[in-house]
């Protein structure tokens, strides 16, 4: 059975197989090698992707990595209904995390970047920095990523599975205040379609490592399914030389 990639998040997961996106580009890297899914759900927060995970992954028999990328939801400032505070929003990854087989890797993504002003142009609002009020905070959204790269190295410490971080949301904002030569919201205009939503560019723009750090993650299993069911693969000269 050939073995499974499986994105689990939000609207920025379900519209992750544009041209550029996190699941086209997977797919496209490991095909042959991996089958790439997608659970996204546009609107999700923690609180309901814990109880969604409880039904979904279970249908993953040959899950080799999971990708789970929350927060955007979560942030929503009060007294949105699903807004979740950044302690609960922890202890849902925990719980998430918690469903999955101990020796399957799995990458926790912090939530992209927000952007007040590209939002308020979408709903066709003025917007006056420090003064207008939408419903997600720059800076609140901050801390969830922070939150989950806090989730992520406890259970690192703890030493309890393979587990990882990718942090996208300080690649995003760096690129944009180089994008937008000092100005944050021009640069994130090109990175976000509606101030929060990710263009194809936007999927691009992630931390430096986060390519390696999946491909070690894949093809080290990948390694080890070769090795153990076609050892004649590894042999000199190679069979097929593209394989990995």
């Amino acid at each position: 059975m050939v073995g499974q990639i499986v994105l689990l998040g939000d609207s920025n997961t379900q519209f992750s197989w544009m041209p550029g996106g996190t699941a086209a580009a997977l797919a496209d890297r490991y095909q042959r090698q991996y089958d790439v899914y997608t659970r996204g759900f546009s609107g999700f927060n923690s609180e309901w992707a814990k109880r969604f995970a409880q039904i979904v992954l279970p249908d993953f028999q040959n899950l080799r990595l999971l990708i789970l990328w929350y927060g955007t939801n979560d942030a929503l400032v009060p007294p949105e209904p699903r807004a979740i505070t950044l302690k609960r929003y922890q202890e849902n990854l925990a719980a998430i995390i918690a469903l999955v087989p101990t020796e399957t890797p799995i990458i926790v993504v912090s939530p992209p970047c927000y952007s007040p002003r590209g939002r308020a142009r979408d709903i066709n609002i003025d917007w006056v920095a420090g003064v207008t009020k939408l419903e997600r905070d720059p800076d609140g959204v901050r801390e969830y990523g922070l939150a989950a790269r806090e989730t992520v190295e406890a259970l690192q410490k703890a030493s309890l599975r393979p587990i990882a971080f990718c942090d996208v949301h300080q690649p995003m904002e760096d690129s944009a205040l180089d994008r937008g030569r000092g100005d944050r919201e021009e640069g994130l205009s090109h990175f976000l379609h509606d101030g929060v939503h990710l263009t194809s560019e936007g999927y691009k723009v992630r931390h430096p490592g986060a390519r390696k750090l999946i491909h070690q993650v894949v093809m080290d299993q990948l390694a080890r399914v070769i090795d153990t069911n076609f050892p004649e693969l590894n042999k000199e000269p190679r069979l097929f030389p593209d394989f990995t």
